[in-house]
């Protein structure tokens, strides 16, 4: 396997630790270094079972924003993830 274009470490694939509400227990994801904190945390939502209106992922005290793609935002291999709704307000 060889090293993608942005010189973030191997493959196009990022492997996670999501913890979502109500579960003790994370949930190892592996998601495409493309896809967007929101494609990625619905995916994720709908492996728990939760029922977010607009599923993120916060990462320590940052909130991801939905519409950026995951490694943009600083997530790395090995990252643990907190799936959280950021709500749908006007």
């Amino acid at each position: 396997m060889t090293s993608d274009a942005h010189g973030h470490g191997q493959g196009s694939s990022l492997d996670v630790s999501v913890f979502a509400p109500a579960f003790t227990e994370p949930k190892p994801f592996s998601f495409h270094k493309d896809v967007t904190a929101g494609e990625a945390a619905k995916l994720a939502a709908d492996s728990f079972g939760y029922q977010a209106t607009s599923p993120t992922f916060q990462k320590g005290a940052i909130v991801l924003n939905r519409d950026a793609n995951l490694v943009s935002q600083g997530v790395r291999d090995g990252d643990e993830l907190q799936l959280v709704d950021s709500g749908g307000g006007v």
